[in-house]
């Protein structure tokens, strides 16, 4: 399969339609929304350790995947890190929803990503699901890790706002 790469080192208006739309269509956490990494990033006090790369992956010319990495130097080390810091609890990237990539086709996506990217000593991706949707994540299923800690979360069918009235309701009628 063939794939191209773009990489986006800031927050523009051009990427946040992209990315507003493509999330959308794709599997994801709220923690990989435009608006949430942009105030995150805006927030942080010491920009200048940190290096913004979003990366956009096409396939046949389709959005495929956005990937929202970021470089920190830390300790004169460049780490290659989720774009979120301590404020994301669930890091990963942004999955078309009819996206599923087999082990192969990810190790040679993964190896063309590691080229594009600029220089890194460390792959550290952290807090990542091992689901994104219906999707299993490449990420954690095919590239070698090490589990610190786990997590549990739940599907809901509702809308939050739906769950909250339900479940408002039978309390209250208690």
């Amino acid at each position: 399969m063939e794939y191209e790469i773009k990489i986006h080192y800031d927050y523009n208006d051009s990427l946040k339609d992209l990315w507003n739309n493509f999330e959308k269509k794709s599997f994801n956490h709220c923690f990989q929304n435009f608006y949430w990494l942009e105030n995150w990033y805006k927030n942080l006090k010491d920009k200048e350790a940190l290096i913004i790369c979003t990366l956009l992956v096409t396939k046949n010319n389709q959005l495929s995947y956005i990937f929202p990495f970021c470089l920190e130097k830390k300790f004169g080390i460049r780490l290659l890190k989720w774009q979120g810091g301590l404020q994301a609890d669930y890091m990963n990237g942004l999955f078309f929803s009819t996206t599923d990539i087999g082990k192969i086709d990810f190790l040679n996506l993964w190896k063309k990503i590691k080229e594009k990217l600029p220089k890194f000593d460390l792959v550290y991706l952290e807090k990542q699901p091992e689901k994104i949707g219906q999707l299993e994540n490449p990420f954690v299923k095919y590239l070698s890790k090490i589990q610190q800690s786990y997590s549990s979360s739940i599907v809901s069918e509702d809308t939050f706002d739906e769950f909250l009235e339900k479940n408002l309701k039978k309390k209250i009628f208690r």
